[in-house]
């Protein structure tokens, strides 16, 4: 995200009824953020933003929560929580990651999307 899409997902953020608000700070602590220091902030880091915003997805009433590369601009305490959180999401998720230990902690089943040089198609293995 740039700089103005950060500052707007910041800024719905504060908007919040406190009692959801409570909810997703509550979140963004538990994936491993100081709630004194991110409340305080003008704006976010990279990493508090995507707690942010992955916080606002696991507390919202999703079916199908997708996320690209969310461990990107995680620290390895923030990594292990974001783990335990998304193991407890009721709904689907479809994870694109190149973390595979993180992703053989949370997905229980894999597609591989590959493409063989001088090959007509790509490719498509589940397992």
């Amino acid at each position: 995200m740039d700089l103005e899409q950060s500052l707007a997902s910041y800024q719905a953020f504060e908007l919040l009824e406190p009692q959801v608000k409570g909810r997703i700070v509550s979140t963004v602590v538990r994936l491993g953020s100081n709630a004194q220091l991110f409340l305080l902030s003008a704006l976010p880091s990279p990493g508090e933003l995507r707690k942010l915003l992955i916080a606002q997805a696991l507390e919202s009433n999703l079916s199908l929560l997708v996320l690209d590369e969310p461990t990107n601009h995680l620290d390895l305490p923030s990594r292990l929580a974001l783990e335990i959180e998304l193991r407890s999401f009721a709904g689907a998720l479809l994870l694109v990651s190149h973390d595979q230990d993180f992703l053989e902690q949370v997905c229980t089943t894999w597609w591989d999307l590959s493409y063989r040089p001088g090959s007509q198609n790509s490719e498509l293995l589940v397992h």
